[in-house]
């Protein structure tokens, strides 16, 4: 199978071609920085996804699988570009390739669509998102859903939930943390930290992306995550215990954001069917 996977170089799309290259697919990787492309263990191609430019679909070699990373903005959950610009650019990409032939998408998503919904979220809840970023990942799989009636392939939609780990970007909390650290810091703002998140490693969530979008018999929404809340005091406690660190969290130092619930978490009834499903494909079972 011929794999295209755009966003290549992000935080999760790294992780995602490193963990396709130990199957026995041809994979693609796109982005915009040819340096960091060379060093994936993939072939490349450099390429603006705002302008891609025509014929498309086989500029890319006639992919059979879209793994759809690409989103810029992030993390300004706010911010119009999600709505003006990722939203429409990721819609005329995915109809592109599909009128050029392509039959599968996998596009990641985002809990944001769940909007201020609490406790345990599963997929077939109605979406109600409160943020830009919400409102264009929802929008976009509302968009992709018609075009999918209009012209047939097969959607995968990967809604991410918290990630973290290696490459995540250092304005993120964890990465915030382990620079107070090395700064010799005594202290390490923060919020009140009693917020329950689905937090998982980003490899992790690379190998659940990975097999939810080569299988083939769970389409639709995903939720890709771990099931299991922690608050994120807890978190930040546990890597500092694991950095040996002395480091104290000072809480109540930022206010919780307006935009999440107190608590929330992921199913994973339907991604653990999928990555069944993904084992039972991969062995060529019946």
């Amino acid at each position: 199978m011929k794999i295209a996977v755009t966003g290549a170089t992000g935080f999760v799309g790294h992780h995602v071609v490193h963990q396709l290259a130990e199957t026995p697919h041809e994979v693609l990787a796109i982005g915009r920085d040819e340096e960091r492309l060379q060093a994936l263990p993939a072939r490349s191609m450099a390429l603006d996804l705002h302008d891609p430019g025509g014929d498309l679909y086989r500029r890319l070699r006639e992919p059979d699988l879209l793994i759809h990373l690409a989103w810029d903005g992030l993390p300004d959950y706010r911010g119009r570009i999600h709505i003006e610009r990722n939203l429409w650019d990721s819609y005329r990409l995915v109809r592109d390739l599909v009128d050029g032939g392509l039959g599968r998408v996998a596009c990641v998503g985002t809990c944001y669509e769940y909007g201020l919904q609490q406790g345990c979220l599963a997929e077939d809840l109605p979406p109600a998102p409160v943020t830009a970023y919400g409102v264009a990942k929802d929008s976009l799989r509302r968009f992709l859903e018609s075009l999918a009636r209009e012209t047939p392939f097969q959607l995968s939609w990967l809604r991410l939930f918290f990630l973290h780990g290696e490459g995540q970007p250092q304005r993120a909390l964890i990465p915030s943390l382990e620079r107070a650290i090395a700064e010799g810091q005594e202290h390490f703002d923060m919020s009140g930290g009693e917020q329950q998140r689905d937090f998982m490693e980003v490899g992790d969530a690379a190998r659940a992306i990975v097999g939810a979008s080569l299988q083939t018999r769970i389409p639709g929404i995903l939720n890709i995550c771990t099931g299991s809340p922690m608050t994120v005091r807890n978190l930040v406690e546990q890597r500092i215990h694991e950095l040996g660190s002395s480091i104290r969290p000072r809480l109540g130092v930022y206010p919780y954001p307006d935009h999440e619930p107190m608590e929330f978490w992921g199913d994973t009834r339907r991604l653990n069917r999928a990555l069944a499903a993904y084992d039972e494909e991969s062995r060529g079972d019946d």
